[in-house]
């Protein structure tokens, strides 16, 4: 992450960012068996959080405002007091928007976990990132069972992956004593977005990022 790094957009050749569309939701296995504490947290904390600072190193740029709507109403049917999706729209401080959608009620009946997609338009061109299922799938004739090899793949007793690669970077700085490279800054600058987000999804309105 980082917002103050230049923009990853930018120095890839793409010019300034002018608009994104980002996409990272769950199965609701992650609220309802994963997370014994989804009733105390929510989908934009969970998974918005990751792209909000996504976004900001790819832009370059502080967000300042921002649109959410929201629903809860499928998990808490289930007694999860929890939003099932929230939609947002971001603006950042040169103008640039995305659109972010995080959702934690997709099927549990999909092959992974995850549904994971984005579309960064430059100035001087446009990224997509559309990844295939990556699963290791077996047939036989009674059933279908699928791995997710994207996350949570286990190589030589080590969990390695998108998912976990933070994780890991953020353990090896405290082992070490090295600064890790998403910054106290970094998650500043978040967190006063997703709480913005909040705000605008319980007010109705856009709200400004203070």
């Amino acid at each position: 992450g980082g917002g103050g790094r230049g923009g990853a957009v930018g120095a890839g050749g793409g010019g300034g960012v002018r608009a994104a569309w980002h996409r990272l939701s769950d199965t609701s296995c992650g609220a309802t068996q994963m997370l014994a504490w989804a009733g105390g947290s929510g989908v934009n904390w969970f998974l918005g959080s990751r792209w909000l600072d996504a976004l900001r190193w790819s832009v370059g740029e502080e967000v300042c405002r921002v649109y959410s709507v929201c629903e809860s109403r499928v998990l808490q049917g289930m007694g999860i007091e929890t939003p099932d999706y929230y939609l947002s729209i971001v603006e950042f401080g040169g103008g640039a928007r995305a659109v972010i959608e995080t959702c934690w009620i997709l099927p549990e009946s999909s092959p992974t976990v995850v549904d994971f997609k984005l579309e960064v338009v430059g100035e001087k061109g446009t990224f997509y990132y559309d990844p295939p299922p990556e699963r290791l799938m077996k047939l036989t004739p009674d059933e279908i069972s699928c791995v997710d090899t994207y996350a949570c793949l286990d190589v030589y007793g080590r969990t390695v992956g998108f998912a976990v690669q933070s994780i890991h970077h953020c353990a090896d700085c405290v082992r070490t004593g090295r600064a890790p490279l998403v910054t106290f800054e970094d998650g500043r600058q978040v967190t006063r977005a997703v709480l913005a987000m909040e705000q605008s999804a319980r007010e109705g309105r856009p709200v400004a990022v203070e």
